[in-house]
């Protein structure tokens, strides 16, 4: 039996959710109100996908030493066109703020504090866990005869499974918002608007792949199009629901080019449809996967380190890379409620609580300024 990631996704998926309904019995999370529920329930989803994608990359890699993007079509789309879908949850987002910021005015501090507050915390841990993995490989000489594995930097792709860089296209976003506010009319503090100009000034833009851009693009447009209720109410039909799943099929059978526009044209159509409150026939919006959302981005983070450990130091690289399909697919089904265990923790013990004191911050931070100014004027 050809067991692949076909095979894997509806699997990694249920068990996922089953084990995240278990844990959730003594572990609660608190679904915020007031937020678009199927965009909350479709993220969870998507850094399932994530994850799977990598461990088609690790099982290539087991055999070819190559860390590449997989042969397998769908197993690519289940990685590049999540974080297409990614890119435009987070222009819908945000970009509604901007549009209701006349009647709900951005405090562009707290939104910066509270955005680092959110990022900044799992992925220090995330990047202080890797540094010491490698310490402990070199200083055990552990991949001394393995030359895939001997660069610092390839240890530390395979540990972090490379998702870092979409937090680069992120922050590049969030430092538009002041512009995007002028454009609106809305006026964003002299401070952001020179923050965002240095950082968009001082971008290595010839590193930046103008396709992805498209995706928060696209997210724009949704943003712009979900506030007409005659739209919304439009997308939210059965229909609307059928015709979601349809582009997203579509994209994955007839484009084996994930980041293409024809894809993002498709992923755009589904998106947009999740975006105005269709909650394809009511999975996106039940509890248990609007859960699965609030800790996708300990899946997100957490899913590289996991894969690592288990496949470098559990079972060493040798015997992983003697696993038949099946066995290896099976291992990947067998974690995934250790996966989903680990993100519920990180959500609980660090996200959650940075995330509840990014006002404190804010608030330290604002009333710190008057004295750095002092110190900078008395400087100069």
């Amino acid at each position: 039996m050809n067991i692949n990631a076909a095979w894997a996704t509806p699997a990694v998926f249920l068990i996922a959710i089953a084990s995240l309904a278990l844990l959730t019995r003594s572990v609660k999370i608190t679904l915020p109100a007031g937020r678009m529920q199927a965009i909350d329930g479709l993220r969870g989803f998507l850094a399932l996908a994530v994850f799977l994608h990598h461990a088609t990359i690790w099982q290539d890699f087991l055999q070819t030493g190559q860390w590449r993007v997989p042969a397998s079509t769908l197993a690519a789309h289940l990685g590049q066109s999540s974080v297409s879908l990614f890119f435009m949850i987070t222009a819908c987002l945000f970009l509604t703020r901007i549009l209701d910021a006349r009647q709900r005015p951005i405090d562009w501090g707290l939104l910066y504090v509270s955005r680092a507050m959110r990022i900044l915390p799992l992925l220090i841990l995330v990047a202080l866990t890797a540094t010491a993995i490698i310490a402990l490989i070199e200083y055990t000489d552990l991949d001394a005869t393995n030359p895939a594995l001997i660069a610092t930097s390839a240890r530390r792709l395979l540990i972090t499974a490379g998702v870092n860089w979409t937090l680069h296209y992120e922050w590049l976003f969030y430092f538009t918002l002041p512009l995007l506010a002028l454009m609106r009319g809305v006026k964003p503090p002299v401070a952001a608007l020179l923050l965002a100009l240095t950082m968009l000034a001082t971008e290595s833009w010839s590193e930046i792949n103008p396709i992805l851009l498209l995706n928060f693009a696209a997210g724009m447009a949704s943003a712009v199009l979900i506030r007409y209720p005659a739209i919304r109410n439009l997308l939210c039909s059965s229909a609307a629901s059928v015709l979601a799943i349809a582009c997203i099929t579509l994209a994955i059978k007839l484009c084996p080019t994930p980041f293409s526009a024809t894809v993002i044209g498709l992923l755009w159509v589904a998106f947009t449809i999740i975006a105005a409150g269709n909650s394809l026939f009511g999975l996106l919006t039940h509890s248990i996967c609007r859960q699965l959302g609030e800790i996708t981005f300990g899946i997100y983070l957490l899913h590289g380190p996991l894969l690592f450990i288990v496949l470098r130091f559990g079972l060493g690289l040798q015997l992983a890379a003697s696993l038949t399909p099946v066995e290896h697919w099976l291992l990947i089904v067998s974690i995934t409620p250790v996966l989903v265990g680990l993100a519920l923790l990180s959500f609980v013990k660090l996200e959650r609580p940075c995330i509840l004191a990014a006002p404190r911050l804010h608030v330290w931070l604002s009333a710190c300024m008057p004295r750095f100014r002092a110190l900078l004027k008395k400087w100069s």
